[in-house]
């Protein structure tokens, strides 16, 4: 992401680099990004602290892109027929595991096994 502040200038959305990396949609953080800017200038909240947690997430959806974005054929039937499977099925519709923040290793598991 970008500077989100210059002097008294809030960059927000797509100004301050908030779009997903893996999907490219950024409508959610570049909502986020505005409403956090409004009210740092309200009530004098810093900015840059306010949008940590976009920046984290974006950080690693970025390193889950990567990895997917190695991935071949092959690892993306692998990946398909998994999510299917109970134990796979139950973790990622019955938890509330973070799938993104955990993805990215286990697609470089995938990714590994298709490289050998």
């Amino acid at each position: 992401m970008f500077p989100p502040k210059v002097g008294n200038i809030y960059f927000v959305g797509n100004a301050v680099g908030a779009l997903d990396p893996f999907l490219g949609f950024g409508q959610f953080n570049s909502i986020a990004t505005g409403v956090l800017a409004a009210r740092s200038m309200v009530k004098g909240s810093d900015f840059q602290k306010s949008i940590k947690d976009i920046v984290h997430r974006n950080i690693q959806m970025y390193e889950f892109r990567k990895i997917f974005n190695g991935l071949n054929n092959q690892s993306y039937d692998r990946i398909i027929r998994s999510i299917g499977l109970p134990g796979v099925k139950r973790l990622v519709y019955d938890t509330n595991i973070n799938v993104i923040k955990h993805g990215a290793n286990v697609l470089r598991l995938f990714c590994t096994k298709s490289k050998k």
